[in-house]
């Protein structure tokens, strides 16, 4: 409704009984030793690192949305 133009990404959970976050070297990890507050959103910038994090529900991403457009802007190193 916003009209954000962002890829999301999920844990890769394959139904309710998983919940077993597949990390990059092919190690998991429960995911509730990740985010302990649901929904928790995390924003990786272009060199993969956490620029930044929301735990909780929020009415206010569109307040969000000029730093959400910058990140998605960089180049990675």
């Amino acid at each position: 409704r916003k009209g954000f133009d962002a890829p999301i990404h999920d844990s890769g959970a394959r139904g309710r009984g998983d919940s077993r976050l597949t990390l990059a070297d092919g190690r998991a990890i429960e995911d509730d030793a990740l985010a302990t507050i649901y929904p928790t959103t995390y924003v990786l910038d272009a060199n993969g690192v956490i620029a930044f994090a929301h735990s909780g529900r929020t009415d206010f991403w569109p307040d969000y949305a000029p730093l959400l457009d910058h990140l998605s802007r960089g180049t990675p190193r």
